[in-house]
């Protein structure tokens, strides 16, 4: 149970590192110099459509730790 508590802990902390990168890198785009407005407008927009895809670790859902 314990060993199921501190995984999902780390997969949420996992998850929002991963947010907050991708609300870095956003930004980051959107005031970049090197792309013209269009482009920088259309591959940001991109970025926001984009759902996040994270994985669970794979031992939550283990025989050995049944839901």
């Amino acid at each position: 149970m314990e060993e199921t508590v501190q995984s999902l802990l780390q997969y949420k902390s996992r998850v929002d590192t991963l947010k907050q990168e991708k609300a870095s890198l956003s930004t980051a785009l959107e005031r970049s110099p090197a792309l013209s407005p269009i482009a920088g407008g259309a591959a940001l927009k991109a970025l926001k459509r984009r759902p996040m895809a994270v994985t669970a670790p794979d031992k939550i859902n283990s025989p050995a730790h049944p839901e």
